[in-house]
C-alpha cells in the first residue's frame, strides 16, 4: 500500500472541513450583508478544486 505525501494527508481533511465551515459563513455574515451567500459558494468551490487538484497530484507524484 503506498503512502500518502504528508501534504496530502493534511489536505484530506481539509477537504472535509473546509465545506462545513463555509455552510455557516452565509449565515453568520447574512446577518450583516445582504446576498453573501452565492459569493462564499463561489470562494468554496475554488478552494475545493485547488484542495482537490493537489491531492491528486501529491497521489499521482508519491505513488
Amino acid at each position: 500500500m503506498s503512502e500518502l505525501v504528508p501534504m496530502a494527508e493534511l489536505l484530506l481533511p481539509l477537504a472535509v472541513v473546509v465545506p462545513i465551515v463555509a455552510a455557516t459563513l452565509p449565515l453568520a455574515l447574512g446577518l450583516r450583508y445582504d446576498d453573501v451567500g452565492w459569493p462564499v459558494a463561489a470562494v468554496t468551490s475554488l478552494v475545493l478544486v485547488g484542495i482537490a487538484g493537489a491531492v491528486a497530484v501529491a497521489t499521482y507524484t508519491g505513488g
